[in-house]
């Protein structure tokens, strides 16, 4: 098996500054100490920051470097400046200790790896430096299609085996994605260890769990997305993670099972769904398959102050809404959504580099919404602006003038029949939208429209796809978030009595199976929050 026996050399240069660099390989780590000033000289690449890392790729000497620039200073928590500055080792130094654990295990990493440690006043900061390498990373080799499925199934199972490796000695990576693994001539490189910690007793499965999790969504995303995934696939590929990583079966069987039905359900056909459209550079529009819209006349939304005032119009952050008469005669809900009218400077920041509209975003959640089995507002369209520094969309819907969930609730003229059955209804189409691996996160009766006894989900801004640590965590937000709403309304109207409390545990039972120690803890906090003012 592949081992490097490592000895790390430390060279303290001066008060403040330390060099780290393996036996028999030495850098010239003068040329790097520029990157610790602000700003930094200008690199070949530069890659995306993430909080207090930076990214560089730079030449010298004839050679290209890859520099990760780490730094307490810059963390957006005092917190972590706190403890990074005072009790932590520089995360630097951390990620080259663990790079000498994985080779003296047989594990691969990118060699030889240098730190550069320096102290100044309040600044602690540090630089990882390693040969850059062009070679490909493995979600990319998964998700080619020039590369036979064979190796690809062989690559999977030498992951598998090092992760069980990995763990075995104690180590858990923390980001065990198939972004973070290079392929080198058949052989995996890990990189990316700045998250990678020792075991503790109460991190023991935890870790597991999160490389787990990570390791397989990323692979079996590749895998669908390269046409290669089928349902004797999904076996082959348990099979080689039970072969390869003895021990914890009903853990592994909980991740990979979960991980994959809620990828095959999904399987990318929200996106392909939607149509999308480019009638001018600037502008893009997306909608269903079968449905047009007359966009030009929706465009005036897009300018602040908006043209002329519509008939209704709520503003909250970034988002305001309009009910607008077209010249169809069509009535229309807009939402508009505009990043550079956001309170806080990262969101601007971040919503116009790095993320993609809130309105395209709305219309792939609304289709998952809707494959979960659930109505919504249909058709829905989304056209989207960006023009100089500012990045705006519209999400336009038909006008449903139909009450909510809470006013019905709200009124003393509803029946406490007619509410217990729209209560009932609500919480099985809560259940079903679980099972499809979606949450709504926002579950209150004033997002749900009531119209002919049928409800139509609205306000799906926050609506978010299955992450396996975020499973129970969806389940309690949606159900308590329903539940809560639903009896204080029932409350307020005059129509709760102690007697109806056993019926409305027996239809929460009844119409979301499963999950009984959710249920009771939701109950039972329901009840005791409720208990001074319900009767």
């Amino acid at each position: 098996m592949y081992r490097r026996k490592v000895k790390i050399v430390k060279k303290t240069i001066k008060r403040g500054l330390k060099v780290y660099h393996p036996a028999g390989h030495k850098i010239n780590w003068e040329s790097f100490l520029p990157f610790f000033e602000d700003p930094e000289p200008s690199p070949d690449i530069r890659k995306k920051p993430r909080a207090q890392r930076r990214l560089f790729i730079f030449k010298t000497g004839g050679e290209r470097y890859h520099i990760k620039k780490f730094s307490y200073f810059i963390s957006p928590r005092f917190r972590d400046k706190f403890r990074g500055f005072l009790f932590q080792r520089t995360a630097a130094k951390r990620q080259l200790i663990y790079s000498v654990k994985l080779n003296q295990l047989g594990i691969k990493t990118v060699f030889p790896y240098f730190a550069v440690e320096r102290r100044k006043g309040l600044k602690k900061e540090s630089l990882f430096i390693t040969p850059f390498t062009e070679r490909p990373r493995l979600f990319h080799s998964l998700q080619s299609k020039k590369i036979q499925y064979s190796q690809k199934i062989e690559l999977f199972r030498k992951a598998i085996r090092e992760i069980f490796l990995l763990h075995s000695s104690g180590i858990f990576h923390g980001d065990a994605h198939t972004q973070n693994i290079l392929v080198d001539d058949g052989s995996l490189l890990w990189c990316d260890l700045d998250r990678t910690k020792k075991s503790r007793l109460f991190l023991e499965i935890q870790g597991r769990f999160s490389d787990f999790a990570h390791l397989f969504r990323s692979a079996i995303a590749a895998l669908i997305s390269s046409g290669d995934w089928s349902s004797s696939i999904r076996e082959e590929v348990l099979d080689i993670c039970e072969k390869n990583y003895p021990g914890y079966e009903k853990l592994k069987r909980k991740v990979y099972i979960r991980t994959s039905e809620r990828l095959e359900k999904f399987n990318y056909a929200s996106i392909k769904n939607i149509v999308a459209e480019t009638p001018e550079p600037s502008v893009t529009i997306y909608h269903p398959e079968g449905y047009n819209l007359d966009w030009q006349s929706f465009i005036p939304f897009l300018d602040f102050p908006e043209p002329f005032k519509p008939e209704k119009i709520t503003s909250r952050g970034s988002r305001r809404v309009f009910i607008f008469e077209a010249p169809s005669g069509h009535r229309y809900h807009v939402k508009k959504f505009s990043y550079e009218q956001s309170p806080r400077l990262r969101d601007r920041f971040r919503g116009f580099f790095f993320q993609s509209s809130k309105a395209r975003k709305q219309a792939i959640q609304i289709e998952m919404i809707r494959e979960a089995g659930l109505d919504t507002a249909f058709p829905w369209f989304a056209v989207e602006r960006k023009k100089g520094v500012k990045k705006q969309s519209l999400f336009i819907t038909p006008y449903k003038d139909a009450p909510s969930m809470a006013k019905v609730f709200a009124s003393s003229g509803v029946s406490f029949a007619e509410k217990y059955s729209i209560l009932k209804k609500a919480l099985e189409d809560v259940s079903a939208m679980h099972r499809g691996g979606v949450y709504h996160i926002d579950t209150h009766i004033k997002n749900i429209l009531v119209a002919d006894g049928d409800l139509l989900w609205c306000d799906l801004d926050d609506v978010g796809k299955n992450r396996i640590r975020l499973e129970t965590r969806g389940r309690f937000k949606d159900c308590y978030k329903l539940m809560r709403s639903a009896i204080i309304l029932l409350i307020r109207s005059g129509q709760w009595q102690k007697a109806m409390s056993p019926d409305v545990v027996k239809t929460f039972e009844e119409a979301y199976p499963g999950h009984l120690i959710i249920k009771r803890i939701i109950l039972k906090s329901l009840s005791r929050r409720f208990k001074e003012f319900e009767y």
